[in-house]
């Protein structure tokens, strides 16, 4: 049997620092099991673990019928013909220890002609820290984030890889709250045609400035985002307008949602940190005008993975600095 994982290389553990202890998060978004004998094959026990500095600091255990509740391969089934695997997907560990962990081991028990067997695999756990530079995307104070990565339900779990640390942001008003409902117009938002801007030096690699479509639920049946993809492509589909932005070190940045016509950038032209990129709209998959903003270690949103994004220039509501976010609604000033 082999073990195949995604991310192949490392996992991302934004690791939080709370003085006396560590909150490690990160994602496992998933591991294949591949019989890959001549042979039928029965798993029987998947076993994670995690480790600090070799120290054991966490077991999750599935078995019996809670192991085939976690295989996605169309059948739920433990039994492997041939050649047929069993795919796990987006395990979420959240472990508070004295240290951060930084290896996580998969070990997969199984059984072939009666006898019990194993196999297992370890990949590093990373605290990735930023390879450049960065300022925030947008300019002024109160800014609030959403679908930051402690927020599972937004970019990390359903949306492609490369969202994993996305932010969505939108401009608060003098009552911490921001005003939105379907009747308003998108001039009515405070935040709608603020100026986007280059977090850092670097090349464009993509754009697009002609959309002109929210493929919303509330707003366009599903007959209609089929249509768009098609005609448009996936990402207009889901960003809008957009700006792709190489940075060195292998580190791509992507600003969607912007209004149509404002990109002010094309492909293959060279940015400088602080250059601005076009105007914050509510276009694509969007439900309200906002700036999507996230890093990725590649050009393409449906192959890269994500990369949490450490700011230089980035307060919170009480002049406290910050550098990477990770709190759900944190609300941001730059300096």
């Amino acid at each position: 049997m082999s073990i195949d994982i995604l991310p192949g290389n490392f996992i991302i553990n934004p690791v939080v620092d709370g003085g006396s202890f560590r909150i490690s998060n990160f994602l496992l978004r998933m591991v294949r099991f591949v019989n890959n004998t001549e042979e039928q094959i029965e798993l029987f026990k998947l076993v994670f673990e995690v480790f600090s500095t070799n120290k054991p600091v966490k077991k999750i255990v599935y078995s019996g019928e809670a192991l085939a509740s976690r295989i996605s391969n169309g059948k739920k089934s433990c039994v492997l013909l041939p050649r047929e695997e069993a795919i796990i997907r987006k395990e979420h560990f959240s472990i508070l220890s004295d240290l951060a962990v930084d290896t996580l081991d998969i070990k997969m028990y199984y059984i072939q002609s009666g006898e019990e067997k194993s196999e297992h695999v370890t990949i590093p756990i990373v605290n990735y820290k930023t390879q450049n530079n960065y300022i925030f995307p947008v300019r002024g104070g109160g800014w609030q984030v959403n679908g930051n990565y402690d927020c599972l339900g937004a970019h990390r779990i359903p949306a492609p890889a490369s969202m994993e640390f996305a932010i969505d942001l939108g401009l608060l008003n003098s009552e911490s709250k921001y005003e939105w409902n379907d009747s308003m117009r998108n001039e009515d938002a405070l935040c709608y045609g603020q100026e986007i801007i280059a977090i850092g030096y670097g090349e464009v690699v993509d754009c697009y400035n002609t959309a002109d479509w929210r493929a919303f639920p509330s707003d366009n049946p599903e007959s209609d985002w089929v249509r768009i993809g098609k005609q448009f492509g996936q990402v207009p589909l889901h960003c809008g307008n957009y700006v792709v932005i190489r940075h060195d070190h292998n580190e791509y940045s992507l600003y969607g949602h912007m209004i149509q016509n404002s990109v002010t950038v094309k492909k293959g032209m060279s940015v400088k940190q602080g250059d601005v990129l076009g105007k914050l709209g509510n276009v694509g998959f969007s439900g309200a005008p906002h700036l999507h903003f996230h890093l990725m270690d590649g050009p393409e949103l449906f192959k890269s993975n994500g990369l949490p994004c450490h700011f230089t220039n980035i307060i919170d509501m009480v002049g406290k600095p910050l550098s990477l976010i990770q709190e759900e609604y944190t609300i941001v000033f730059t300096k």
